[in-house]
């Protein structure tokens, strides 16, 4: 060590120099402490920092929300199959349209005919017996799957398009399912049946005029279907099996024709029937005297079978006379010198001159 003052060389541990006496700082010295050795650790590897999703609560929601995506993708896919609103007509009932048309038009392409064949006609029996079960069927199908839930328990009337247009789809089939019925009921009648018999063939005129009606009414509620219907990919529906009644019209004809020149009779022209106009019974207008109250708009007035009569109206108040009938037109003669008129109708009521109808209560 040396002084700082005088640098003489004092002995270490000197607190002063010995030659100057300045006192010496005292030195502090530092001890190395040996570093313990740990054992050596194989080395680790470093973790990675996965974060929120990839603990296990993030594990776990990334799970619920896959399987709530799937379940929404499948839902999804389930109402756009099924119409998804209720303003769209549903999958189900789409696919028996489908099914409906295809028939149709499968039957269209071997229209059944008359013939003297009865192997033939039994063929065609036969056929419309499989046309009516697959209209049944899908009847069935219909009732279960088509329209909504509400629909098919019946609980309530259908006020959404999906239900409505389910509707229009079972009362076209219904239609259906009767014209072939009546289809299967001429082929019925006309198995071993004898042309020339006119009540045979009458009967037979019969069917087919009911058949076109029929027919008419299958083509509006089917057309009923397809209106404001954009999934429909049929636009116009008219298959040739919806109008077999005036090919068998013709057919008919000729083979009666054939039966009776075969039998050696004269050919008779089968007559069309056609319904009788029902016309109602004109109602005989009294003649003599009136009895009863009639009333309308104002009036109330009482016919007496004595030849007076009796009323009231809002604007004259009460009124009486005497009134007189002649064929359908009766004439009233008040107190006060007035007179009027009225026709009788022929429902019974009476129309008077102002034009006042007033009817028998």
């Amino acid at each position: 060590m040396f002084c700082n003052e005088c640098g003489n060389s004092v002995p270490e541990g000197s607190k002063f120099c010995l030659k100057c006496g300045t006192p010496l700082p005292t030195v502090t010295q530092q001890v190395a402490t040996p570093v313990q050795q740990l054992p050596q650790q194989p080395p680790e590897e470093k973790k990675k920092d996965k974060g929120f999703f990839g603990s296990g609560v993030g594990i776990l929601i990334v799970v619920i929300l896959g399987l709530v995506l799937v379940a929404g993708i499948t839902f999804g896919i389930i109402f756009a199959l099924k119409g998804g609103s209720d303003n769209t007509v549903d999958a189900a009932t789409m696919k028996v349209w489908d099914e409906y048309d295809s028939m149709l038009n499968e039957s269209s392409t071997d229209l059944p005919k008359i013939t003297v064949d009865q192997a033939a006609l039994q063929k065609s029996q036969a056929d419309l017996k499989k046309s009516q079960d697959r209209v049944t069927a899908l009847q069935n199908v219909l009732k279960k799957t088509g329209g909504t839930q509400v629909r098919r328990t019946g609980s309530r009337k259908p006020t959404n398009t999906r239900d409505i247009k389910a509707d229009q789809m079972a009362a076209t089939l219904a239609a259906y399912n009767l014209y072939v019925q009546k289809m299967n009921e001429f082929f019925t009648t006309l198995i071993g049946a004898n042309l020339t018999n006119q009540i045979v063939v009458s009967k037979l005129e019969a069917i087919l005029s009911e058949l076109q009606t029929l027919s008419d009414n299958v083509k509006k509620l089917s057309n009923e279907f397809l209106a404001n219907n954009p999934k429909a990919a049929t636009t116009t529906f008219n298959p040739p099996i919806l109008t077999v009644s005036k090919t068998f019209e013709t057919d008919l004809q000729t083979n009666v024709t054939n039966a009776e020149a075969a039998a050696g009779q004269k050919p008779t022209t089968p007559t069309p029937v056609t319904p009788t106009p029902v016309v109602p019974t004109p109602v005989q207008p009294p003649t003599g005297t009136l009895s009863g109250t009639y009333v309308g708009g104002e009036y109330t007035i009482t016919f007496n079978t004595d030849g007076t009569w009796s009323g009231t109206s809002t604007s004259a108040g009460s009124n009486g006379g005497t009134y007189t009938v002649s064929s359908n037109t009766v004439t009233l003669s008040s107190t006060s010198g007035k007179s009027g008129t009225g026709e009788i109708q022929q429902d019974g009521s009476i129309l008077l001159s102002n034009g006042t109808t007033i009817e028998r209560q």
